[in-house]
């Protein structure tokens, strides 16, 4: 049987939102087969359970679970920093080392809803490594540095490219010669040592947040997008929001979709494929007040539109800190 093959990093607290994205991913793809490959931490005989409960519900799945200590020693031996504590973060640039030979892996963020069918993905001929989803911001740290930026939330590996270009040791080369701290863990460390061998991914393979609330303003949105000429197009995003294949439920102006708030463009997909396997599902109270303002989207949109970015950072302070004393 010819499967696709998806990799999933989670530890236990990320757990519930990876099987959301499970459900979502093998609703909207019954007519393909799926190996998915999980690096797990934490996990105890109630995860497992879920997981046999999968497999049970879906005959085109099957799954894989990796203990991250099989790659742990790797990233002490390359001295590699935790990310929030654990070693989640660096594990999916490990697959070779658990994973055996396969032609094409898509690695996919706990945090994703997949909304439509991944066969014109697995199917896309890639001269490169990998490919993936540009980034909206280039990072200040990485700035002059790097002429793209690339997000690390799906990633599609050419296994056999991969390995040909010695991509393994072009990371650890690069840590060996970083100039500049990992501020975003993975996604630096990807982006700084094998940007050249990277390949664009239509947007609609990875949409973020604030890219799905620019359609409601296209006036902004035009200097928005011309103001980024790194990033896509305004007319490839339209597009792509008219043809969504991967939402990417990052933290949107203090919310993230399994918590209260007014303003995240993915709330109802999350709520969706969540109620399918947990019953006990209500949203985490979030007492951050941008969450629960209707019009916080547009206002951040105009300041990130026509404020200066060193102006933009010190409201976005400015505002942490009244919530704080609030």
């Amino acid at each position: 049987m010819d499967y696709y093959h998806i990799l999933y990093t989670a530890d236990k607290n990320y757990f519930p939102h990876m099987v959301t994205s499970l459900y979502s991913l093998l609703e909207n793809n019954k007519f393909s087969n799926f190996m998915i490959h999980i690096m797990e931490s934490g996990y105890t005989k109630a995860e497992d359970k879920i997981l046999e409960d999968i497999i049970n519900l879906y005959s085109n799945c099957n799954i894989q679970v990796y203990d991250i200590s099989k790659i742990s020693f790797l990233m002490r031996k390359f001295d590699l920093p935790k990310w929030r504590g654990t070693d989640m973060a660096y594990a999916r640039l490990f697959f070779q080392k658990v994973i055996p030979n396969v032609s094409k892996l898509l690695y996919l963020d706990c945090d994703t809803t997949i909304v439509d069918s991944l066969d014109a993905l697995f199917e896309k001929e890639t001269s490169t490594p990998v490919a993936a989803v540009k980034e909206i911001v280039i990072p200040s740290h990485i700035k002059g540095k790097l002429d793209t930026y690339y997000n690390a939330g799906v990633l599609l590996f050419n296994y056999e490219l991969w390995a040909k270009e010695a991509c393994f040791d072009t990371i650890y080369k690069t840590l060996q010669n970083l100039d500049v701290e990992l501020l975003f863990a993975d996604q630096d460390l990807l982006n700084l040592s094998l940007n050249q061998k990277i390949t664009s991914l239509n947007t609609k393979y990875n949409i973020m947040p604030i890219i799905a609330t620019t359609v409601q303003h296209p006036f902004i949105a035009r200097k928005f997008y011309q103001d980024r000429p790194y990033f896509y197009s305004q007319k490839e995003v339209v597009e792509a929001l008219q043809d969504p294949h991967i939402l990417h439920n990052l933290s949107y102006l203090q919310a993230r979709v399994w918590q209260q708030n007014k303003i995240h463009p993915f709330n109802s997909y999350y709520d969706c494929y969540r109620k399918m396997w947990d019953q006990d599902y209500q949203k985490e109270k979030n007492k951050n007040l941008l969450p629960n303002l209707f019009f916080a989207p547009f206002f951040n949109l105009a300041l990130k539109t026509y404020a200066r970015e060193d102006y933009y950072q010190k409201i976005k302070k400015l505002i942490k800190k009244g919530e704080k004393k609030t």
